[in-house]
């Protein structure tokens, strides 16, 4: 079996819908490429979960061979895993990506489409500027069309963002539509998915936000889950774990004014799960550090690093099966179930108190601690405040939608902030790393590179807390201008 990744980036891709009868324009059809007749039979949870949040599982037949796909939604671009799988049973691989949506049962076979392609080449002289896709595609249903529809799709290969839009120009004075352009399924079965993101009007109950934002960090957990497993993109790891850390931060700024009992159980397993996903995370952050610093050694300092690098690969990789080992658990789909359950039926009515006083109450838990720092202070104490930081951005955003511009920049002050902060603890890992390999290492060369590291990491940790004190005063004038 054999496993792909297949990515496409918008800007050098347009889709397009066409109405009943569409012709293109002759002058683009000279050079054609072939014509491929496929079908498609996509598959499901019954309540649409991979479809709802941009994921399309499908089953490929084409000239009499068989292929599972898997599209994963990522920044800027779609990553598609096939597998090339003659049965029509549903790959362990892919099972196993998808084990938090299907929980070992079978998916459910949701719509079949036959879809004739065809592919033509766009010239100049002897350059190929982009190819073109024309698609009709058939919803089968008992042997029946049900449904007929045509997609367009233009994809440069040497030409410019200029050409493109003048081809697209063209289709479009054809007949062709670019707007509302869904996947070919939601198409087909007239499904509004995926969903976009929704934000509620200052009109609503401070209820209705909470369950909105909770509802969305629960989608973006399940979302990044796949990739998560995978392991091929670190975004999907940062993003789903930034997820469980935002569901936790507006629990918890809720608690005070919140009487649900189940709140601290959630927030101790949504704990313990961002702690699971986080030894990951920190290692590959660690690592991107550390490699960074190398590029500016030689040679000889690079290989005397190489052994360090090494280990800590090492030791992410354990990090990494004891993640996998915890995404297969009960533990974790009984905190999905119990987080889904609990944002359903949550009395958003009990929640009697203005989403901006309990930014409010985080913002002056940060000041109060920047008050009380102690003259000589330490590492730690930063470290502390950085957390702290993170609290009222993310209790910040939950206000945003009651509060308006003047909360978006505070979030954008906060979040330099913790940028300054984060970086600044980044140094700390990193020389504590480094500090155990000295005690470790019996190489001169090792020991003399590591040095030279520290010295530059502790000069930019300097830089650093130089900055806090210009960092906070913008922190505190917005934060004071906008939760008053």
């Amino acid at each position: 079996m054999c496993l792909s990744t297949c990515k496409h980036h918008p800007e050098q891709d347009v889709r397009l819908g066409a109405p009943a009868g569409f012709c293109l324009p002759e002058h683009l059809t000279h050079h054609v490429l072939h014509k491929r007749v496929f079908t498609s039979t996509y598959y499901d949870t019954q309540n649409y979960d991979l479809t709802r949040l941009g994921i399309t599982l499908r089953r490929r037949v084409e000239q009499g061979k068989g292929s599972w796909q898997l599209m994963i939604p990522k920044s800027g671009a779609s990553g598609m895993l096939e597998i090339s799988h003659g049965s029509p049973k549903l790959p362990p691989e892919l099972a196993d990506l998808l084990f938090a949506f299907l929980r070992g049962q079978a998916p459910t076979a949701i719509a079949k489409l036959r879809t004739e392609r065809h592919t033509y080449q766009i010239r100049e002289d002897d350059r190929t500027l982009a190819e073109l896709t024309k698609d009709h595609i058939a919803l089968l249903e008992d042997r029946r069309i049900r449904k007929r529809l045509t997609e367009l799709r233009v994809m440069l290969i040497d030409g410019t963002n200029k050409h493109l839009k003048h081809i697209t120009t063209q289709l479009k004075t054809a007949g062709a539509v670019t707007k509302n352009i869904r996947p070919q399924l939601c198409q087909a079965l007239d499904l509004k998915y995926p969903e976009q993101k929704q934000i509620l009007d200052a009109s609503a109950h401070p209820g209705e936000h909470v369950q909105l934002r909770l509802k969305q960090q629960l989608d973006e957990i399940l979302r990044h889950d796949p990739g998560t497993r995978l392991g091929r993109d670190q975004e999907d790891l940062h993003q789903m774990r930034v997820a469980t850390r935002r569901a936790r931060a507006i629990l918890r700024t809720i608690q005070p004014a919140s009487n649900s009992t189940w709140n601290p159980t959630i927030r101790r397993e949504i704990g313990w799960l961002a702690s699971t996903l986080g030894r990951v995370r920190d290692f590959d952050v660690l690592l991107e550090k550390l490699q960074r610093e190398t590029q500016t050694l030689t040679a000889s300092e690079q290989e005397a690093y190489t052994s360090l690098l090494n280990q800590l690969a090492s030791q992410r990789a354990e990090a990494h099966t004891t993640m996998l080992d915890a995404l297969r658990s009960p533990r974790y789909l009984t905190l999905l179930d119990h987080l889904q359950s609990s944002i359903q039926h949550m009395d958003i009515m009990t929640l009697h108190v203005a989403l901006q006083d309990l930014a409010k109450k985080e913002f002056d838990k940060l000041e109060k601690a920047v008050d009380n720092l102690p003259k000589a202070y330490n590492d730690e104490d930063l470290h502390r405040l950085r957390i702290r930081a993170k609290r009222v951005r993310y209790a910040t955003e939950l206000a945003e939608p009651c509060t308006g511009k003047s909360a978006s920049q505070l979030i954008r002050q906060v979040r330099k902030l913790q940028d300054l902060l984060g970086e600044h603890q980044d140094t700390v890992m990193i020389e504590e790393q480094l500090q155990t390999f000295l005690r470790t290492t019996q190489h001169i060369s090792s020991a003399f590179t590591a040095g030279l590291i520290v010295e530059r990491l502790r000069r930019r940790r300097v830089q650093a807390r130089r900055a806090f004190p210009n960092r906070w005063g913008k922190v505190k004038k917005r934060a004071k201008a906008t939760l008053g």
